[in-house]
């Protein structure tokens, strides 16, 4: 489906319905990524310390697995232009952009501890960027999912159903 042109009522609701299935489908990857140390290891024999090793991978995978579902559940509903779909839209993202902005006041503390003059080490400034990535990502749903709002009211010619009424006009008198 094309996005519509700039200054089209229709174009917030299809950016929406995009960031939202993007943003379900990575996070269902990361989520079955964390899943695969946990299905690597079912074959073997499992101590104490190896069950609490894969059940933190398992709750990585929950954290991801889950909003990624209901991402990808709120795009299809959002397509069948559904109220609660943008209120659930919202109120996900809103959660996960709080999230997000902790993990980033983290990596301020933690770059303030060490003090300004020393640097952090390299993967703490890929963290950083990729906390940063994903405030932007949610911070542009939110936005979109705003604006389409008022693009619920407005259905294309495509997209309408049914028909439409003829308007009853008086019959013309004949000249005799």
């Amino acid at each position: 489906m094309a996005i519509p042109p700039k200054g089209d009522p229709q174009r917030p609701l299809h950016l929406a319905i995009r960031s939202t299935r993007l943003l379900g489908i990575i996070l269902v990857s990361f989520g079955l990524l964390a899943l695969a140390p946990i299905l690597m290891m079912a074959r073997r024999r499992l101590g104490g310390v190896m069950i609490s090793f894969l059940s933190i991978y398992f709750l990585a995978a929950i954290v991801y697995l889950v909003p990624g579902a209901a991402y990808l559940v709120i795009a299809y509903f959002l397509k069948r232009r559904r109220y609660w779909a943008i209120v659930t839209g919202l109120i996900l993202a809103s959660i996960q952009l709080v999230l997000a902005l902790c993990v980033a006041a983290s990596f301020v503390v933690m770059w303030l501890g060490q003090g300004l003059g020393q640097g952090l080490s390299p993967p703490a400034y890929i963290g950083g960027a990729v906390v940063a990535l994903i405030i932007l990502a949610l911070t542009q749903l939110i936005y979109h999912l705003i604006k389409s709002f008022g693009s619920i009211k407005h259905v294309s010619i495509e997209e309408q159903r049914g028909f439409e009424p003829l308007i009853v006009s008086p019959a013309e008198q004949p000249q005799l």
